[in-house]
């Protein structure tokens, strides 16, 4: 009887869990591609400023 209420609990828990999905705005996705490219740094704080600005 244990085993049949602790396995409806562990699979009503995992039917329950959903994977939030990430929403990246295109600002961001370049911004985090440039990061490691070889750029100015006022270009770069321009790409940040954009992409914090797309998440408003």
């Amino acid at each position: 009887m244990k085993y049949l209420v602790v396995s409806i609990m562990l699979l009503s828990g995992c039917v329950s869990y959903q994977k939030q999905e990430i929403k990246e705005t295109f600002e961001c996705m370049n911004y985090r591609m440039m990061m490691t490219a070889p750029m100015p740094f006022d270009a770069v704080e321009k790409l940040k400023q954009k992409c914090i600005e797309s998440k408003k």
